[in-house]
C-alpha cells in the first residue's frame, strides 16, 4: 500500500513537471507533437529531431510524452488537438509495434499526424530482426501523409494498402550542406560498431568483423588514419574492441553530441565503415561513402535509396571474404562515389522539405 501511494505522489509530481513546462512554452507559434527515440544518447535520432525543427522554424516541436500522461494533460489543454497542430511521426525506423501506441493515441485524441521519412521494420536491436505491421494499416491511412525514407519500406507500406505512401529519403537529409567534404590526401577511415548489450561475442568470431578487423590492421600498418565514432553512448565497447583486435589501443573512440560534431571527427574521410544506420546516412549528407555492415534491414533501406546497395554487408550472415572483397572494392571505388551520394542526399533534402511544407499546408 505505502510503495502505491508513493507511486501516485512520484506521478503527481511528473504531471505536475509536465504541465508547468508545457504552460512556459511562450514563443506564441503553433506547436507540433514530435514522436522520436530521443533522449537516449543516440546521435541519429538526435540529428534528425534537429532536422525537423530546421523544416519547421514557423512552429514549436514538442517531444511527446506516454500516453496516461498525454491523456491527463489533455484535461488540462496542454495536449491534443487544442494544443498541437499536429502531430509527426517523425525520422528512424518507428513504423514497429514499440511506436504505434504513441501515434494511436494521437489520432484518437483527435489530431492530425504524418510521418516524416520515417521507415518500416525493426527499430534496432531492442526489436527482433523481423516485426510484426498489426494495426499500421488503420493507423498510416489515417494520416495526412506518409513520407517514407526508403524503397523498402515504400514496398512494405505498399503491402499494407498505403496507396498514397511516397518516398522521400530519410528525414536527416535535411542537414546535407551544400557541398561535399574534400577527401583529405592521408587516407582517412572511420569505423563504428555496434551490438546489442547482451552480445558477448568476441568480433574475429563475426566474419564480417573479423575481415574489418584484418583491413584496420593492414591500413594503420600502411600509414592510413583510422578514427573510432560511437554514434549511441553503447557503441564504444563494440567500436573498442574491434580497434584493440585489429592492435589499435592508441585510437581512442569519440562519441560527437551532434551532426557538426559529428563532421569534424570524419572531416576528410575516404570511406566508413558502420554497423548504425546514421552513421552512413551522415556520412552520405558529406559525401563520404560507407560499406554498411547491415544488423537490420533498415540499412539495405537507405543504402538502396541512394543507389548504394552494391556496398551492404549483412553483418551476421557475410563471409570473411565476401567482406573483404567489398572493403578492397570500395578502397578503390570510395573516391568516385562521392560526388553521385552527395546529389542523391540534396534530392532528398529538397524533397523532405517540399514534402513538410506541403503537410504543415494541409487543411485540418
Amino acid at each position: 500500500m505505502l510503495g502505491l501511494l508513493r507511486q501516485k505522489m512520484a506521478d503527481r509530481q511528473l504531471l505536475l513537471s509536465d504541465a508547468n513546462q508545457r504552460k512556459g512554452m511562450a514563443s506564441g507559434k503553433p506547436r507540433l507533437g514530435y514522436i522520436g527515440a530521443l533522449g537516449d544518447g543516440n546521435l541519429g535520432d538526435e540529428a534528425m529531431f534537429a532536422a525537423a525543427k530546421h523544416l519547421y522554424p514557423n512552429h514549436e516541436l514538442v517531444t511527446l510524452l506516454s500516453t496516461w500522461r498525454e491523456t491527463e494533460l489533455a484535461t488540462k489543454g496542454l495536449s491534443g488537438p487544442t494544443f498541437f497542430a499536429g502531430v509527426i511521426l517523425g525520422g528512424g525506423t518507428l513504423i514497429s509495434p514499440y511506436w504505434l501506441p504513441a501515434i494511436v493515441h494521437a489520432q484518437q485524441q483527435g489530431c492530425r499526424t504524418w510521418t516524416l521519412g520515417s521507415g518500416i521494420g525493426s527499430s534496432g536491436f531492442g526489436d527482433d530482426a523481423a516485426v510484426g505491421l498489426d494495426g499500421w494499416s488503420e493507423c498510416l491511412k489515417q494520416m495526412s501523409g506518409v513520407g517514407i525514407r526508403g524503397p523498402r519500406s515504400l514496398d512494405s507500406a505498399r503491402q499494407l494498402g498505403i496507396g498514397n505512401a511516397e518516398q522521400i529519403g530519410d528525414l536527416a537529409a535535411v542537414l546535407t550542406p551544400d557541398a561535399p567534404q574534400v577527401p583529405h590526401e592521408r587516407r582517412k577511415i572511420v569505423v563504428n560498431i555496434a551490438a546489442s548489450p547482451s552480445d558477448t561475442r568476441s568480433p574475429t568470431e563475426i566474419p564480417a568483423l573479423a575481415a574489418v578487423v584484418n583491413y584496420l590492421r593492414l591500413a594503420d600498418q600502411f600509414g592510413d588514419e583510422i578514427v573510432g565514432v560511437a554514434m549511441h553512448r553503447t557503441d564504444g565497447g563494440p567500436t573498442r574492441r574491434v580497434l584493440d583486435a585489429a592492435g589499435l589501443e592508441h585510437i581512442s573512440v569519440q562519441l560527437p553530441t551532434d551532426f557538426a560534431a559529428f563532421a569534424k571527427w570524419v572531416e576528410g574521410a575516404h570511406c566508413t565503415l558502420s554497423v548504425r544506420l546514421h552513421a552512413a546516412i551522415l556520412a552520405a549528407n558529406l559525401g563520404i561513402p560507407s560499406i554498411s555492415l547491415g544488423y537490420r534491414d533498415k540499412n539495405l533501406d537507405f543504402m538502396h535509396s541512394i543507389g548504394q546497395e552494391r556496398w551492404h554487408i549483412p553483418l551476421e550472415t557475410a563471409s570473411l571474404d565476401e567482406t573483404t572483397d567489398a572493403i578492397k572494392a570500395m578502397e578503390a571505388d570510395a573516391h568516385g562515389l562521392r560526388a553521385s551520394i552527395h546529389a542523391q542526399m540534396l534530392s532528398y533534402r529538397d524533397q523532405v522539405t517540399r514534402y513538410a511544407t506541403r503537410m504543415v499546408a494541409v487543411s485540418p
